[in-house]
């Protein structure tokens, strides 16, 4: 898309109302203009206004300082994730049971999933020590990482 940046500025909008306005511009010519934390999106035929946030209230990302890590081959990542996804909850209802847990500890990474019917473990070897706080993937993120079904 081509474009000319009169001033450059920046504001966070709703993902959601911004996609569906866009989507339903038919226009060649489009106009976006930041005024106070609105943003206003204007047309030969029509103008939308959304409420968004100031780029200067928006949190900041926080960087990562640790020096440790862990290697594991992308291939064994994503065959370990399609083997347990199967049986993580798919709803919002209950978090704590929607998504893959990485217990990592000793030479060892387990991947546990479960919906209360269904349990799944994954055992996966590692070369080096290890030993990191348990971490809950939601099971959107998983999912959408394909849950190992192809190799990119």
């Amino acid at each position: 898309m081509d474009g000319k940046i009169v001033e450059e500025g920046g504001i966070t909008v709703p993902a959601n109302i911004f996609g569906a306005i866009i989507n339903n511009i038919t226009d060649s010519k489009l106009e976006l203009e930041v005024i106070d934390s609105k943003l206003k999106i204007i047309t030969e035929k029509s103008q939308n206004i959304i409420q968004g946030i100031k780029e200067s209230d928006f949190p900041i990302i926080p960087t990562i300082k640790s020096t440790e890590y862990i290697e594991i081959k992308t291939s064994d990542l994503k065959k370990s994730l399609n083997q347990v996804i199967c049986a993580s909850s798919t709803g919002d209802r209950r978090p704590e049971i929607s998504g893959v847990l990485f217990w990592l500890k000793d030479k060892k990474i387990k991947l546990v999933a479960t919906d209360t019917f269904r349990l799944a473990e994954k055992k996966v070897n590692t070369k080096i020590q290890v030993d990191f706080p348990n971490i809950l993937i939601p099971y959107k993120n998983v999912h959408q990482s394909d849950g190992g079904k192809s190799e990119k």
